[in-house]
Order: structure tokens, then C-alpha cells, then sequence
């Protein structure tokens, strides 16, 4: 039986990620988004390279969640993943329904990797990151995007 949490998961990031094309489209930018987990592992999740990422928590914690790599679960190990995984991406993209931040994926590898930054769990075990303060992001990011009211969610 498929894990209910998961596939609520999967549903919300692809509507995120639809909310995120229409957005984009409405600023000049077209993306071709990827559909199935063979194509996105080899090339990514569009055609573009943006790396789409929803983070739920950082208007409370004020950290976006940069994430370097993942597990399915507590007995696997890490994987590379996020700004680590080797694909198409360049351009990496965190944020909600009302702000969006474009970051380039370069930028990101040197600030977290090369630099030796503190690398976390989350926690629940399944992904390790580096939690950017808001204000770094806003120094960094290549284009931030504020909507004022979220459209076209489901």
C-alpha cells in the first residue's frame, strides 16, 4: 500500500509547481515542466533548469530550507539531492504561494558547499540542508517575486 503522507506530498508539489509556471508565465518566463520521475532524475524538473522547491515553514523560522541531500527513509542513507543532484538545473527556486526567491544554483554551492557552511538533518531524518536566513537570500537571489494574493491553487 502507497504511503498516504507521500502521495500528499507528491500532490502538493506538483500543484506548487503548476502555481509556479503560471507565475513565471505572467513574468516573461515559460517554463516546460517534466512529468515523469525518469526524465526529471536525468534532466531535471523542466526544460528551463529551475529547481522548484515549496518551503512551508520559513516565515516562521525566517531559514529557507537549502536542501543537499535526501533519504526515503531512516534506513537508507543520504543521497546527493537539491543543489547537489547532478541534472539540468541552474537556476534554483524556494518559497511559497507569496514570495519566491530565484537563486542561481552556483551561487548556492559556493555559499553552502565550498564554504563550509553548517550542513543539518531535518527533522525527520529525511534530507540535510543549510538553513539561509532571509536576509542572505535576499542579498543573493538573482529576482525575488512578491504576489500579493496567491492565484489559480486548487
Amino acid at each position: 500500500m502507497a504511503d498516504i503522507r507521500a502521495d500528499v506530498k507528491l500532490k502538493d508539489a506538483e500543484e506548487f509547481q503548476d502555481y509556479v509556471t503560471l507565475q513565471l508565465m505572467r513574468r516573461g518566463i515559460v517554463l516546460n515542466n517534466l512529468n515523469s520521475a525518469s526524465y526529471q532524475r536525468k534532466y531535471g524538473e523542466n526544460t528551463l533548469g529551475i529547481e522548484i522547491k515549496k518551503d512551508l515553514i520559513f516565515r516562521r523560522t525566517n531559514n529557507l530550507w537549502i536542501e543537499v541531500a535526501e533519504r526515503h527513509n531512516v534506513n537508507n542513507h543520504y543521497v546527493p539531492s537539491g543543489v547537489c543532484r547532478q541534472d539540468n538545473s541552474w537556476l534554483w527556486l524556494i518559497g511559497d504561494e507569496y514570495t519566491l526567491w530565484i537563486i542561481a544554483k552556483k551561487t548556492l554551492i559556493e555559499i553552502v558547499i565550498l564554504s563550509g557552511r553548517k550542513i543539518i538533518e531535518n527533522d525527520t531524518k529525511s534530507s540535510r540542508g543549510y538553513l539561509m536566513p532571509i536576509a542572505e537570500a535576499d542579498k543573493i537571489c538573482l529576482k525575488k517575486i512578491v504576489i500579493n494574493k496567491p492565484t489559480e491553487r486548487v
